[in-house]
């Protein structure tokens, strides 16, 4: 009878055994021992990837001297080849080099250095901050200093103001020009009283006398031709309370607001002083260029460290100034950085782990050191064929280090974990190996194939940074495979008759390690304590779990990857969301103004384009009349004569003439309403209310008010007299032509072969994946030649989420193959999947609960697991078919132990990536860790459950 339930894994030490001794499968059987034997032969022979196998090993074992020294040899050769793979850093290798947008952006790049700048921001320090003309001095010598760096192709950071407002008549819009000269005619006799004026009481006299007069008038309609545009009275009256109010800030926001700026509309969001600004002027900002078209890692770098050390310099003599750096050289600098410091870190920690854990959970110290060797080499190998294949890795791919110590060292732990138990049994080497190698061969092979087919199926991603790194990855697999199933069993022979010669007659066995005593000892035995419960529960919670990891949204946004205490990416979230300098615009070029004038018609009709920035702006609109009616504005602004100067203002009297002026309001407006001026009366009204608010500022103003509003009205004066100059030298200015633009200007839009480039800005979030197809969309309307960021972007979200569908239902498709060419059946092959379908609801559901989201780095994860997640169930159902006739306690007590340490290595390998500060990493290895963990523990308690259930073994 079978006497599994119930057998004590322990012998006495009178009978020459060690505490863990395995007893022979014919002392476990009991009586009848050929009928077993005969159905697990069967069993085995339904494997049929055994006899090849057990012919290599039979090979490698008649001369594991010769293999050793051959694969060591190949080792050397791989590590030489493996010194020389590049590592491209180049965000352009990622994309795909036939993608006719990203052939165009090369050449926008090749031909025009600013597609992608480098944004110095230049702000005061919280505590003794300098002054906005210290920020715009430091600015200016900035720009200076970087202008004459050899290897910066192009410094902008403001407008030529005085260019700007000297041709601003020019760029008015159509009609303004000919509305402003014939206002100006029309008011000729208003503006020869301005001449007299000599105070501001004096004006607001001469505004109700106006008023009276036109009240008076027969018909009543004078009132609204006194108040000639009642808007502009409002206007008017509005600025005399905010200047009665605070005179110093009315006067200041005045002189900074240059008067012909107004008028250039084209000139959109030009600050006042034509520095490029944040909203409030707080914050500067200087688009620096480099000078080649290099986006390599060390050539930005190299960049980024030049333009530090000119800041660097200046800010030693420039006292509470602080500088940072954004825009996509520094942000890829920043990634690249941590990225290189976290792969490092996590691979120190993985394989630190590693081994660690295997030194704790092996017998024999030295077969650890045994396993990590086969692995090395088997990395080695990988590299070496890296050079021959690629002859690089790019940004991504360089992660495949920590994945292959993670998942390439759990297939030397099962031959390794059975050769321990083997050993136990004072077998000789070469027999332990063989027996070893024969029980778990297959099963390594199965899981190492279904773990590099899922790599394999990231190819289908069309992603070249992702298909690169399921390449490298899924042929690194397959060599670690090579090494365990070649060199690990040379190593171990070598070794284990190296330390069998040297052997002495009663020499004890080491003690079992930790995880022997608690799991083969006793956890083994409970986990089939009560299958049917298991196995209920497990599917309730794989319900459950599915239902909240069914929506997981995906994250699209690339800042939110990278580490949240970046300095790049907060002040580009800073300068997204208090500028209008956008770092992620999209680029058009024209070869003539004709098709630029168009271009921007057509953005101006897309509500998802915000603006387009080019040199239409700056130059003469087609249909202007400017031209034409410029003659007659120069006349109108000869005769224009402001007073001498200001006297000294009365508080007495100014209350008076403000009370004068509320009275004829009064009048004008009930004059209005009568005559059927329903509009002008309402906004004679709103005058008069704020009238009195400006007589309560003036009754309740201290003494010592009056001197500011003195000092205020010589400043006003100063002020209309500059900005009537400009006038009339902005009327008799020459237009603007492509060729007289200032340097600055013409290198912004213009690039070296002489083609007009468009900055064409998003009205919304590129992020969101819904506005970003119709921005694309809108974009391309505008120029179907038309690419930068946004349009490249959009592509690459589009084929890697497609393309992750592709990769999960094929790579699925593979793996079941797989297992059906290996088991031949699909009983086990559905048996071998079981604890994968439960760990994926599983890990989804975990990553719900933990707040995470799909993003460009996790999801990989998914086909991942769908290759590393099924090696425990390949495993378990191997063992199965060899040993289910002796209990399901037996399985699990042999190939659970080696199952546990694999996944825990797997694991390890994985979780490492989880202490990355690059949150993209972070949380691939964090979903990675939940995955393998999920799959450990379906495979090794609900599996387990589930075939007693089934009743194909007991328990």
């Amino acid at each position: 009878m079978l006497a599994t339930r119930g057998v004590r894994w322990r012998s006495t030490r009178s009978e020459g055994a060690e505490w863990g001794e395995i007893p022979d499968p014919e002392f476990i059987i009991g009586t009848r021992p050929e009928t077993c034997q005969t159905r697990i032969w069967a069993n085995l022979r339904a494997v049929h990837l055994r006899t090849p196998l057990t012919t290599l090993q039979a090979g490698i074992l008649a001369r594991p001297r010769t293999v050793l020294a051959v694969c060591l040899a190949l080792a050397a050769v791989a590590v030489v080849l493996g010194t020389g793979v590049e590592l491209h850093t180049s965000r352009d290798e990622l994309g795909s080099a036939d993608d006719p947008d990203q052939q165009r952006m090369w050449a926008i790049l090749a031909d025009y250095p600013g597609a992608s700048s480098l944004i110095v921001v230049v702000e005061a320090t919280q505590e003794n901050g300098a002054s906005r003309q210290a920020l715009r001095h430091f600015a200016d010598a900035l720009a200076a200093s970087l202008g004459d760096a050899g290897d910066v192709g192009q410094v902008f950071h403001r407008f030529d103001l005085d260019w700007l407002l000297q041709r601003s008549l020019h760029l008015a819009p159509p009609g303004a020009i000919g509305d402003l000269a014939d206002t100006l005619a029309a008011s000729a006799r208003d503006l020869d009283d301005l001449a007299g004026t000599s105070d501001l009481a004096d004006l607001d006299n001469r505004l109700a006398a106006r008023l009276e007069a036109a009240t008076s008038s027969a018909d009543g309609r004078g009132a609204g031709e006194s108040a000639g545009s009642a808007r502009v009275l409002v206007s008017l009256l509005t600025a005399q309370r905010d200047f009665l109010a605070d005179p110093g800030a009315a006067v200041s926001r005045l002189e900074e607001t240059p008067a012909l700026l107004a008028l250039a509309g084209a000139a959109g969001r030009v600050a006042a002083d034509g520095y490029l600004s944040s909203h409030d002027g707080s914050v500067l900002y200087l688009l620096v260029s480099p000078e080649n078209s290099d986006d390599s890692i060390p050539a930005l770098r190299a960049f980024l460290g030049k333009v530090r050390r000119h800041v660097d310099r200046l800010l030693a003599a420039s006292p509470g100034i602080r500088v940072a750096f954004t825009g996509e050289p520094a942000i890829n600098v920043e990634e690249m950085d941590t990225i290189a410091r976290d792969t490092a870190v996590s691979a120190s920690v993985a394989i630190a782990g590693v081994t660690l854990l295997t030194l704790v959970v092996f017998r024999w110290k030295t077969h650890a050191l045994l396993v990590l060797a086969s692995l090395g080499v088997g990395i080695a190998w990988a590299y070496g064929a890296v050079r021959l294949e690629l002859g690089h890795l790019n940004m991504i791919s360089s992660a495949f280090l920590s994945t292959l110590v993670g998942v390439g060292v759990a297939y030397g732990v099962h031959p390794v974990s059975e050769y321990e138990l083997e050993r136990a049994h004072s077998r000789h080497p070469l027999e332990a190996v063989r027996r070893s190698f024969h029980l778990t061969g297959a099963a390594v092979t199965v899981s190492a194939l279904t773990t590099s087919v899922a790599f394999f199926s990231i190819l289908l991603m069309r992603f070249q940074g992702f298909a690169e790194l399921g390449l490298v990855a899924g042929g690194g697999v397959l060599f670690c495979l090579l090494a365990t199933l070649v060199l690990l069993p040379a190593l171990l022979a070598v070794h284990g008759s190296w330390q069998h010669a040297r052997s002495r007659p009663g020499r004890s066995i080491p003690r079992p390690p930790l995880i022997d005593r608690i799991w083969v000892a006793w956890l083994a035995d409970h986990i089939c304590r009560a299958p049917r419960t298991v196995t209920v529960l497990a599917l309730v919670v794989t319900a459950i779990l599915a239902w909240l990891g069914h929506d997981i949204r995906f994250n699209t946004n690339i800042l939110d990857m990278l580490p949240a205490s970046a300095e790049s990416v907060r002040q580009q979230r800073r300068l997204i969301g208090e500028s209008d300098l956008s770092p992620v615009q999209s680029l058009a070029t024209a070869s003539d103004l004709e098709t630029l004038r168009e271009m921007d018609a057509r953005a101006r009709r897309e509500p998802t384009i915000e603006r387009m920035d080019s040199l239409v702006r700056f130059l003469p609109a087609p249909d202007s009349d400017a031209a034409g009616r410029l003659p007659d504005l120069r006349v109108a602004l000869d005769a224009v004569r402001l007073p001498a100067e200001a006297d000294p203002l009365d508080r007495e009297r100014l209350e008076a003439a403000l009370h004068r002026l509320e009275h004829a309001l009064a009048g004008a407006s009930e004059a209005a309403f009568i005559a059927g001026l329903g509009g002008t009366a309402g906004a004679l009204e709103e005058a008069r209310a704020v009238i009195e608010e400006s007589a309560r500022l003036v009754r309740d103003a201290p003494a010592t008010a009056l001197a500011g509003w003195n000092d205020g009205q010589c400043r006003v004066l100063a002020w209309a007299r500059r900005a009537l100059e400009d006038l009339r030298r902005a009327a008799r200015a020459a237009p603007p032509t492509p060729d007289s633009l200032p340097a600055p200007l013409r290198g912004r839009f213009i690039t070296r072969s002489g083609l007009y480039i468009a900055f064409l800005h998003p009205a919304g979030d590129l992020f969101d994946d819904a506005f970003r197809g119709e921005y694309v969309q809108a974009v391309k309307r505008v120029s179907a030649q038309a690419t930068g960021f946004p349009t490249l972007f959009d592509k690459i979200a589009r084929q890697i989420a497609s393309g992750f569908v592709r990769s999960v239902i094929i790579g699925a498709v593979l793996v079941v193959l797989v297992l059906l060419a290996d088991y031949r059946r699909l009983g086990p092959t559905l048996l071998a999947l079981a604890p994968l379908a439960m760990g994926i609801p599983w890990m989804l559901g975990g990553m719900r609960l933990l707040g995470l989201s799909y993003n460009f780095a996790n999801l990989v994860a998914i086909p991942l697991i769908i290759g590393v997640g099924i090696d425990n169930g390949v495993h378990l159902v191997h063992r199965f078919l060899l040993e289910g006739e002796q209990g399901m306690a037996m399985v699990i007590r042999h190939t659970g132990r080696a199952i546990l340490i694999a996944s825990s290595t797997t694991m390890i390998g994985f979780g490492s990536l989880a202490l990355a500060s690059h949150r993209g990493l972070a949380s691939l290895g964090l979903v990675l860790l939940i995955g393998v963990g999920a799959c450990l523990i379906a495979s090794l308690v609900v599996l387990p459950n589930l075939i007693v259930v089934l009743g194909l073994a007991r328990r």
